[in-house]
C-alpha cells in the first residue's frame, strides 16, 4: 500500500522543509534526545523554539546596507544614491563585535555539550581512585593501601560542578614483575592520546615531581594539569591542591572552568551555539566581516556588495534558510529514529 518505515529525523525533517522548524531547533532536538547530564539537557532546551535574538539583530542590521549596496551597483552614476563607507565599517564593526562574542561563548560551550575526557594518571597509591570515586559522585574504583589495586582502565560519565566529565581511571604508572599490571599500565598510553586533559596526581607530601612519569606524559605536555592530592595532610606552596577525602576540590573546579569555559560559566554557556557545523559557520562570520573591515575606500562596489551578500549567506546558512541538502544530510544523518 505504499507504507514504509520513516528515515532517520524524517518527520522533523519534513517540519524544516515546511517551515515548522528552523534548523537550529532541529539540531537543540537531537542534542535533547542525546542529552547524557542536567547541564547537556538544559543547553538543548534553551536553543529550542526562535533562534537567538543576535542573529536576527544582525540580519536586520546588514540588510540596510546589502540594499544600499545594490543599488550603488545599479544606479551608481546617480549622486542621490551613494555608500556611506566609514559608516558602513562602523556598522559592520559592530556586527563583528556580536559575532565574535558567540564565537567565544561557543568555544566554552562546545565543552558541555560534547563532555570533557579526563584521565587520572600518576604513580600507584597517588589519590586516582578516591578522586576518580569523589568526581563520580559514587564508590566504582576500589581504593586501598595496597600499590597497583587499579590494574585496568575504569571509565565513567557523569557531571561534576555543571561540567559533563568522561572520567577514567589509570593503573598506576611504574615498572612491575606482574603480568596484569604490567598490561594495565601498557593501555594507558591509548587513553592519554584520546582525552581531553590529563591530571598528573603527586601526593602534596612527594617533594618535587616524578622525572619518570613526566618523560612517559612528555607527548602530552600540552594537556597535561598537575594536581597535588592528599590536601588534608600537609600543606603545599601554591598549585592546583586537593582533598578527595574531606571533598575539597574547589581548586581543581576553578582550573578546569578556567581551561574550558575560560570567563564563562556553565549557566553562561545557555543557548549558546555549540555543534562543530555551528561552531564553523560562526569562524565564517567572523573571517567575512573582517574581509568586510579590510576593505579600501576605493575598491569597487560589486566587492562591497558581493562581501555584504556573503555575511547574509552565512547567516542564512547558520539558521537553514538556504536548506543546502549536504547540510541537511549531515544533520538528520545522526537520528536514530523517524521522528
Amino acid at each position: 500500500m505504499g507504507v514504509r518505515l520513516a528515515k532517520p529525523g524524517e518527520f522533523t525533517q519534513r517540519a524544516l522543509l515546511n517551515g515548522k522548524q528552523s534548523l537550529l531547533a532541529v539540531e537543540a532536538l537531537k542534542d535533547l534526545v542525546s542529552a547524557a547530564t542536567d547541564t547537556q539537557l538544559r543547553m538543548a532546551q534553551a536553543c529550542l523554539g526562535a533562534w537567538p535574538e543576535w542573529i536576527e539583530k544582525a540580519k536586520t542590521r546588514l540588510a540596510p546596507w546589502i540594499a544600499r549596496a545594490e543599488a550603488v551597483l545599479d544606479y551608481g552614476d546617480d549622486e542621490i544614491i551613494q555608500l556611506d563607507f566609514n559608516t558602513l565599517q562602523a556598522e559592520i564593526a559592530l556586527i563583528r563585535e556580536t559575532f565574535h562574542v558567540e564565537q567565544m561563548r561557543s568555544s566554552a560551550a562546545r565543552w558541555l555539550r560534547d563532555g570533557i575526557r579526563v584521565a587520572l594518571v600518576g604513580r600507584p597509591n597517588s589519590g586516582k581512585s578516591t578522586l576518580f570515586n569523589a568526581l563520580a559522585g559514587e564508590d566504582r574504583a576500589i581504593v586501598t593501601e595496597i600499590p597497583g589495586t587499579t590494574r585496568d582502565v575504569l571509565e565513567i560519565r557523569t557531571e561534576w560542578s555543571g561540567l559533563p566529565l568522561y572520567l577514567f581511571d589509570t593503573a598506576g604508572l611504574r615498572n612491575s614483575n606482574d603480568p596484569v599490571e604490567r598490561l594495565g599500565v601498557a593501555r594507558v598510553a591509548g587513553v592519554l592520546e584520546k582525552v581531553d586533559l590529563i591530571l598528573h596526581l603527586l601526593p602534596l607530601m612527594d617533594q618535587g615531581s616524578d622525572l619518570e612519569i613526566l618523560n612517559r606524559l612528555a607527548p602530552f605536555q600540552g594537556k597535561v594539569l598537575e594536581v597535588r592530592t592528599f590536601g588534608d595532610q600537609g600543606r603545599g606552596a601554591g598549585g592546583i591542591v586537593v582533598s578527595a577525602m574531606t571533598g575539597d576540590l574547589q581548586a581543581l573546579k576553578v582550573a578546569l572552568q578556567d581551561r574550558f569555559l575560560g570567563p564563562h560559566s556553565p549557566d553562561a554557556c545557555l543557548g549558546a551555539l555549540a555543534t562543530l557545523r555551528q561552531r564553523e559557520v560562526l569562524d565564517e562570520l567572523v573571517f567575512q566581516s573582517d574581509l568586510v573591515l579590510g576593505l579600501s575606500e576605493s575598491c569597487p562596489p560589486e566587492l562591497v556588495a558581493s562581501a555584504l551578500q556573503g555575511m547574509w549567506a552565512l547567516l542564512a546558512r547558520l539558521t537553514g534558510e538556504d536548506r543546502v541538502e549536504s547540510t541537511l544530510d549531515q544533520v538528520f544523518s545522526g537520528f536514530c529514529l523517524g521522528k
